[in-house]
């Protein structure tokens, strides 16, 4: 598998949480949970 694991969860206050790499911090600064599980599939390609 190529690529990064990126772990996304909303805490108790429904703030969005992440584990990322340092380079893709500004990217999940901005983005809505929202919009990350509306793209959601399902599966993990490998």
């Amino acid at each position: 598998m190529l690529g990064d694991v990126v772990l996304v969860w909303r805490d108790q206050y429904g703030t969005m949480k992440f584990i990322a790499p340092p380079q893709q911090h500004p990217f999940f600064q901005i983005v809505k949970y929202e919009q990350l599980y509306a793209q959601l599939t399902g599966t993990i390609a490998c």
